[in-house]
């Protein structure tokens, strides 16, 4: 079964073809939403559209043969454990000359956080045929409020 190499959530990043390397701009360690003054046009503190990046890799284990398929999801969760983002499932198997698998999910969306606090995206790993996901990595985030514009602030 392979093993987390690594897992990194950004709001962008770039695969360099000819070298096969991945760079991550802008890590998420923390997202600032700004609460909105009750007397405005409605702008919901927390219900933001965003598009981020996921990259996850795994290292493969000796039994990791090019005939074994596993599968791989991402998921987003709050400090309550509700799933807010969940992908499909897609698969994927080591090649003989392979070290590495790396996942890449590059408009990872979410459509607002019903909540501030601590999150956490995920990435799990299974073998195909397999209902348990058997291998976890997660990269925790924090969502944090700012004071609102003041009416006057916005005008000038």
């Amino acid at each position: 079964m392979p093993r987390p190499a690594y897992i990194l959530f950004a709001e962008s990043g770039s695969l360099d073809e000819f070298t096969n390397q991945v760079s991550a701009f802008n890590i998420v360690e923390l997202i600032i939403v700004r609460k909105s003054i009750p007397d405005l046009p409605p702008f919901p503190s927390r219900q933001i559209k965003r598009k981020f990046r996921l990259i996850a890799a795994w290292i493969k284990d000796d039994g990791d043969t090019p005939d074994v398929v596993f599968q791989i999801q991402l998921s987003c969760f709050d400090q309550a454990g509700r799933a807010i983002y969940t992908s499909g499932i897609d698969s994927f198997s080591f090649t003989p000359d392979s070290y590495f698998h790396r996942y890449i999910a590059s408009t990872v969306e979410f459509n607002g956080f019903p909540s501030l606090g601590e999150y956490s995206v995920e990435a799990r790993l299974r073998r195909v045929g397999e209902q348990e996901w058997m291998v976890r990595q997660s990269f925790p985030f924090l969502v944090m409020e700012i004071p609102p514009i003041e009416e006057d602030s916005v005008a000038n």
